[in-house]
């Protein structure tokens, strides 16, 4: 871009240099659509009055929002500041634009000129979309097309590749790709296409799976895409497309092979559908070849459910704020139909295993109850649990509420709140009551902003996992095109007590962290800079003796990321630097920590090193027990694949020095498939401290069983329909009316097609709700249905097709190229809305022309373009008078819109006396 300047000459009265502008910033960051305010400085330092225009003049992308020449009238030794805006247009590119500023006499002869660059940062916004998500799938030997629409509303040319993935079942090369390259402000429409195949025609039906990537690595949009055969008859199937085989599976092995510990193992899961309910099975024995513990059977339960109600026996794990694992029951029970509300209740023995031949170990018992209850957007679960902690000769009665809500994908809460009392089982049984409290947010505003905060308390006596601790983690991230910026704040302080304390040291620790991050994106590399500080109080147990100190460290962290998608390389480098003082140790030391990932191809390499200490625990143990603070450990791997990748060969070793010791690791994998069965073998060769060195050798096989299909031989609901095209409109199947054959209609997820009689059934239905909609075919049109559906029930519904009208109309735009607010006036792909007296709506898109066809039932309507942009004032046409009425068959045209793109205010403001 070139700025085009006129040089003069001054009149001999007047001394040009004496007379100049000025502006506060020569240079000026900005983005599309901003409207920047620029005020030029003009001063007359001469001894006689001055009396000329100062013009603004911007090069291509930009224009002057206000008037481009103001009159000056200064007499000697006065200023003026004379304000002016400009605006970015939206369709600009990425790159410098140039405003030039002049100061002329009235027969133009230039006094003073100033260069105003602007700085349009490139900013990325790749969108993917495609029309339908449930689409036909044609008869085998023809070919799916999959249309996807891509728009660049970025200001920068954009490379990506869209990679679509069908089912691996499908047993070939399942992911397609093709690359793309886009100008800014463009769209453009990529088509894939693929044979139907007989094993994609024996699916039903299958997901398929769009991404959009970035040349960077990033990804821009994900689909999905259902496809499904058209059949008068289908069964329900909850899998949708996968078929895995590993969910069933039995496995002969051996660990610690040509060894004193060598043991052999008997490892087995499944999971199958019975009638009106499923089994699922784990199973773990381990034989010793020698030693007292000869038989151990653990990881072993059963699962079964049944209708409404189910239940896990044997080894099971209770997860809520007391979490223990132990042998026992669960069992469960749904109180309605749509499996909502769930009331769920157990017991279990604290003992791992389930037989030893040693005898068995427990550490007490536990007794849980508690209800589940959904409804729309709110989760609420109430539990109560009672806990005999025989380890540390206390009973714990605890009663915990959680509640989760989901407005929108843009906010979303959960809090928690618990009382419990802790009763002493030795001494004097003492009691304390204590309670909890968290709450947990998420928001998302303006597609740039995101809030999180993560808080919780408890008192100290509280026998839950947050015992005596509060936790506070609040942090925003903004997204400002290839930069974000992100900060949080952490602060924790834990000192728990506990009712016997005989054996245990009260621990007690607090910790404050705040940091700053700035991100920025540039193709493939990626950086952030992160500066931090950190303080922490706690203790330490050392020498039978309570160790108190504190730390406080100021450092910053840098971290480089590299993702080229096309080389297959990856890389992850995170540094932090700083310094840190400790209470019992005055000096400021150095801290350095290095972390790294890296992979190309079947090649990995991950390492960390450091040296210092990040952490009060570090520091105790470097202080009072003479630990070095050096770290290093090191790990390359390979992994390489062979035999039409039947052969998986891992290799790697790692090296690891710490405060303790030093070790060498040697790794050797091994996984071949042959059919339903996988022979596997792992070689490990661990060389520790000065002469100390651990082997073992384990091998096996897996033989893998097939799934029973879900909802085969299992007898639950039914809907069948009956269509007709109902020709004397009176809503009866009666004489006049025929068959409508080969109408599609959607069940939920399904499409079917109704057969050569009219009919169509959906079969073996779980209980639920279904909605049927039938888009409108050859200018014929059926009500849409929701069918609430209990267990095992069947219904059948008579559907009268009714003949539609049509509405055509258009879009044009109207914009004055002075005054408008710039923007790209896109015709196509607008939405055109109709809505009945009813509130029930149907929408349609424009084509490139601006086009439209609306297919609609009898009735009065009101037609719309909604999402328009706010820069755009929507008009009627003369011919458009709404409502309208439609009737069966009969055409209306012209229903057409004026998009008024609305005019940029401008405000003119004059300074200084003029003349």
């Amino acid at each position: 871009m070139m700025l085009h300047v006129v040089y003069g000459y001054t009149q001999d009265s007047l001394d040009s240099k004496k007379i100049a502008i000025s502006i506060s910033e020569t240079t000026l960051k900005v983005d599309n659509k901003d409207l920047k305010d620029i005020t030029v400085h003009v001063k007359n330092s001469d001894t006689q009055p001055f009396k000329g225009y100062l013009y603004l003049h911007s090069a291509k992308g930009a224009k002057v929002a206000t008037k481009d020449s103001v009159p000056v009238n200064l007499q000697a030794g006065q200023e003026i500041y004379v304000p002016s805006k400009i605006y970015v247009n939206q369709g600009t590119q990425e790159g410098n634009i140039y405003v030039g500023i002049a100061l002329r006499t009235p027969n133009q002869i230039t006094i003073d000129t100033i260069t105003l660059k602007l700085i349009l940062a490139p900013s990325r916004l790749l969108t993917a979309s495609i029309d339908n998500e449930d689409m036909v799938l044609p008869r085998v030997g023809s070919y799916l097309n999959i249309p996807i629409r891509i728009n660049n509303r970025g200001n920068v040319t954009e490379g990506g590749i869209i990679v679509i993935a069908f089912p691996s079942v499908l047993k070939d090369k399942t992911n397609r790709s093709i690359y793309f390259r886009l100008e800014p402000f463009k769209d453009t429409v990529i088509v894939f296409q693929r044979k139907v195949s007989r094993n994609m025609s024996k699916l039903g039906y299958m997901n398929v799976t769009i991404n959009g990537i970035y040349d960077d690595g990033n990804i821009f949009a994900t689909n999905l895409i259902t496809f499904q055969d058209l059949s008068s008859k289908r069964s329900f199937d909850q899998n949708l497309n996968e078929n895995s085989m590993h969910n069933n599976v039995i496995s002969l092995g051996v660990q610690n092979a040509f060894d004193a510990g060598e043991t052999y193992n008997i490892r087995a899961r499944g999971f199958y559908d019975i009638k009106d309910g499923t089994v699922g099975y784990n199973f773990n024995l381990m034989k010793y070849k020698e030693g007292v513990k000869t038989l151990t059977i653990n990881g072993t339960n059963l699962d079964l459910t049944y209708k409404r109600v189910g239940m896990r026996v044997g080894n099971i794990t209770q997860g809520g704020e007391i979490s223990f694992a132990g042998t026992g029951a669960e069992v469960f029970a749904y109180a309605d139909s749509a499996h909502h509300n769930k009331v769920v209740a157990g017991y279990m023995d604290k003992s791992v295993n389930i037989y030893s031949s040693d005898g068995q170990t427990s550490y007490g018992r536990s007794a849980w109850a508690g209800y589940k209850y959904e409804k729309q957007t709110l989760t609420s679960f109430t539990s109560f649990t009672h806990d005999v902690d025989e380890a540390a000769n206390i009973n714990n009665d605890l009663v915990v509420s959680n509640l989760s809500w989901k407005s929108s994908e843009h906010f979303s809460a959960d809090a928690k709140a618990a009382v419990a009392n802790s009763t002493s089982t030795i001494g004097n049984n003492l009691s304390y009551k204590s309670m909890s409290g968290a709450f947990n947010y998420y928001a998302y505003f303006f597609k740039k902003l995101n809030l999180t905060g993560n808080n919780s308390y408890a008192t100290a006596y509280y026998p839950g996992t947050r015992r005596g601790t509060l936790y506070l983690n609040e942090a925003a991230f903004l997204r400002l095109d290839k930069s974000t910026i992100s900060t949080s704040v952490v602060y924790s302080n834990a000192s728990p007590k506990y009712l016997n304390q005989a054996n245990l040291i009260n621990s007690e620790n607090t910790n404050t962290t705040l940091d700053l991050t700035y991100g920025l994106t540039m193709g493939a590399f990626g950086f952030s800079l992160t500066p931090e500080y950190y303080t922490e109080r706690g203790n330490w147990f050392y020498n039978n003796v309570i160790q108190e100190g504190t730390m406080t460290a100021e450092r910053m962290s840098a971290l480089i990321t590299f993702n080229p998608v096309k080389m297959q390389q990856n890389l992850f480098l995170k540094t932090d630097v700083g310094l840190y003082k400790t209470g019992f140790s005055n000096e400021k030391k150095m801290q350095f920590r290095s972390m790294l990932s890296y992979s190309y191809r079947s090649f990995r390499l991950t390492g960390n090193l450091q040296q210092g200490n990040f952490y009060l625990g570090e520091a105790f143990q470097e202080h009072f027990a003479t630990y070095n603070s050096f770290r290093l450990n090191i790990a390359p791997s390979m992994t390489a694949f062979l035999f039409n990748r039947a052969l998986r060969v891992d290799g790697g070793i790692a090296y690891n020095k710490d405060y303790y010791s030093k070790s060498f690791l040697m790794n050797f994998n091994l996984l071949f498939n042959l059919g339903p069965m996988a022979f596997y073998s792992n070689v490990q060769y661990n060389i520790y401290g000065n002469s100390h060195y651990y082997r073992n050798i384990q091998f096996g096989v897996n033989y893998y069983l097939p799934e029973s299909q879900p909802g085969k031989n299992i007898n639950k609901g039914k809907i069948e329909l009956f269509l007709f095209y109902d020709l004397n409109m009176n809503g009866n199947y009666d004489k006049g009316d025929s068959l409508a054959s080969g109408i599609v209609v959607h069940i939920g997820k399904a499409i079917m097609m109704s057969g050569g009689d009219g009919k169509l059934t959906y079969n073996k239905l779980p209980p639920g709700n279904y909605s049927v909609f039938m888009p409108t075919q050859n200018g014929w049109y059926g009500h849409d249905l929701f069918i609430p559906l209990k267990e095992k029930e069947s219904k059948s519904f008579y559907i009268a097709l009714s003949q539609t009208g049509t509405v055509h109309g258009n879009i044009n735009y109207q914009f004055d190229s002075t005054y408008s607010i710039s923007m790209t006036k896109d015709k196509a792909w607008q939405s055109i809305v109709a809505t009945n007296k009813d509130g029930q709506r149907f929408e349609t898109k424009t084509d490139e022309n601006g086009d439209y066809n609306l297919y609609l039932p009898v009735g009065t309507y009101t037609i719309n373009v909604e999402n328009l942009p706010n820069q755009v004032e929507l008009l009627l046409k003369n011919n458009n008078v709404q409502p309208l009425q439609v009737e069966s068959g009969k055409i209306i045209n012209g229903v057409d819109f004026i998009l008024k793109v609305k005019q940029r205010k401008v405000e003119i403001k004059k300074f200084g006396k003029q003349k």
